[in-house]
């Protein structure tokens, strides 16, 4: 009989527990990894995943040009290059608000786009080394998520080399996304070092 009491006593106490950590998941049932899962909504890691894509694309947008551009040869030395499939990359990466962003964009006097009476598109060749994120690490903090907006903090950490003297620092970005016609497009991203 005293066997059957300590079975009981014990069954008893793993059901307590068992019953403790199934509540504590219902209470606390968000993982720490996801944000809100339900109703299309993507998970943190999904967030972050894509604002880490868009950050890479739009570094290459501005230091890469010829990865993410149809770029025109030239045999002319100017501030800039001429590219023809500006609309459709652009479209496909940025909103409207994004887009305006992204073309009052300057690096000193110089605008990032420019375009001609004609309509031809050029961008700047060169971006200032102050302003280069190429091969830099890339950290995402995810501000919100809802179903047709993320809103983020991405902490680029880069190094610039002067005179044999490495240069560490940090740059941090508010990042936002918004989804039109289930596509996410860049809203807020201030690329030029401020």
């Amino acid at each position: 009989m005293k066997k059957i009491k300590n079975s009981t006593l014990l069954i008893g106490a793993g059901g307590v527990f068992l019953l403790f950590g199934l509540l504590s998941f219902i209470i606390f049932g968000q993982n720490n990894n996801k944000m809100k899962n339900n109703d299309g909504l993507l998970t943190k890691e999904e967030a972050i995943a894509l604002i880490n894509d868009k950050t890479k694309t739009v570094i290459d947008l501005f230091e890469n040009q010829s990865e993410v551009f149809d770029i025109v040869e030239s045999d002319q030395e100017d501030l800039y290059q001429e590219v023809n499939n500006y609309d459709k990359i652009i479209k496909n990466l940025y909103s409207e608000e994004g887009i305006k962003q992204l073309e009052k964009s300057k690096f000193g006097e110089n605008l990032f786009v420019k375009k001609n009476e004609d309509n031809k598109v050029f961008l700047l060749k060169d971006i200032p080394e102050d302003n280069r994120y190429k091969g830099t690490e890339i950290s995402t903090e995810i501000m919100d998520i809802k179903k047709d907006s993320i809103v983020s903090e991405v902490t680029i950490t880069t190094y610039k080399m002067k005179d044999d003297v490495v240069t560490y620092y940090v740059i941090v970005k508010d990042v936002e996304l918004i989804k039109k016609d289930n596509e996410w497009l860049i809203k807020d991203f201030s690329y030029p070092n401020e």
